[in-house]
């Protein structure tokens, strides 16, 4: 995450003025959007979003309904109305969705709706925010949003947080994640054991390093064998050398294809690596 003083802050919000006189909306929005939620979590970037980017037309037709929907006692239509954000930002990328979806007034609203603690409404919340950070509008506020989720009864939103957490990771990532490897559903498993496996080397903190390694190499006997074939990867891809006896014994029963395949490439990269 970048995080700006508040001089640099000025420079920047000064830089989205001298835009809007020229005329230039959307780069000054962008500019904003980018500095401000995206690359990191800067207040001052954030408040002049809200002050110098308008509410068009396409937004407020969406923005206005939904704020109207999510106001207490957050029954049924206030689910439908979510439910509807995220069945719409699941659908192919296209230029009608973008134009009012990329907005933080939009995940103000959905971060909110979140803490209301309503089953089914945190449920469709939670996949609507996840597609769209993953899809439209990677706004770094979700994640704070979604840690606690992490330890949702329901399996849906503990999956979704999995991914939500681990686009921005962190010192914490790998403690945060270890767990949910473990948890009692494969999708979970998956998400999370897919999720950790996906870091870059430079988030994976040296202290943390013994429990991501740990951690992957006995998901090489999960009972699911896409978690198998999502480790054995990981393994392989992280250079897990002495991962190398439970790759070996692992392939020896394998019985899924697609699993033993990954296990036999993740051996072929650390016996290589290891000559």
């Amino acid at each position: 995450m970048l995080r700006r003083d508040a001089s640099e802050q000025t420079q920047l919000i000064a830089k989205a003025k001298t835009l809007l006189q020229q005329g230039a909306l959307e780069e000054a929005r962008e500019l904003l959007l980018q500095e401000g939620f995206v690359q990191g979590d800067n207040p001052l970037l954030q408040n002049a979003y809200y002050e110098l980017i308008p509410i068009d037309e396409a937004l407020e037709a969406k923005l206005s309904p939904l704020q109207s929907a999510l106001q207490p006692p957050f029954d049924d239509s206030a689910v439908k109305a979510v439910a509807a954000v995220a069945k719409e930002a699941a659908r192919a990328t296209n230029k009608a969705t973008h134009a009012w979806i990329r907005d933080p007034r939009v995940t103000d609203v959905l971060i909110d709706a979140l803490s209301h603690g309503k089953a089914r409404l945190v449920k469709e919340t939670a996949l609507a925010l996840a597609h769209i950070v993953h899809r439209y509008f990677a706004d770094y506020r979700v994640r704070a949003a979604f840690v606690p989720l992490l330890s949702n009864a329901n399996k849906t939103v503990r999956r979704v947080a999995c991914g939500v957490v681990g686009r921005w990771p962190d010192e914490a990532i790998v403690a945060m994640l270890a767990p949910l490897m473990e948890d009692k559903e494969a999708e979970v498993r998956q998400e999370a054991t897919k999720t950790l496996a996906g870091l870059p080397q430079e988030n994976i903190p040296e202290l943390a390093s013994a429990l991501f390694e740990s951690a992957l190499i006995a998901r090489l006997q999960d009972t699911d064998p896409t978690v198998r074939d999502i480790a054995a990867f990981g393994l392989g891809e992280h250079q897990v050398k002495q991962a190398i006896p439970e790759l070996e014994a692992a392939l020896r029963v394998e019985v899924s294809r697609l699993a033993g395949e990954s296990i036999e490439g993740a051996l072929g990269k650390l016996t290589a690596s290891a000559r």
